[in-house]
């Protein structure tokens, strides 16, 4: 993907509930900033197949998200988005799902 930088793309977007970003291309970000920074209503989240190896600055990415739930992939993606979402300060996720 030529886009670097999805930071505080959903930012404030407090009526989003569910988003499915399964399909979104994201090999060549860099930053995820704040991304979902104040979604107080986001639930559901999908991510299953990000490819995250690339990304270096997600601080905040979930901060204010009480309810969120996420799911991704497997393997070393899982592992480098669970650091994402772990680092992800003020985070209080319910739970991740991987499958």
């Amino acid at each position: 993907s030529k886009v670097k930088y999805l930071s505080e793309m959903f930012r404030g977007c407090e009526n989003l509930v569910h988003l499915d970003l399964s399909n979104l291309e994201v090999s060549g970000v860099t930053s995820v900033y704040c991304m979902f920074y104040g979604c107080t209503r986001l639930s559901s989240l999908n991510l299953k197949n990000w490819d995250v190896f690339e990304i270096s600055k997600a601080d905040n990415v979930f901060s204010r998200c009480d309810y969120l739930q996420v799911k991704y992939g497997t393997g070393d993606d899982q592992e480098l988005l669970n650091k994402i979402i772990v680092d992800s300060q003020e985070s209080s996720l319910d739970t991740l799902n991987a499958f």
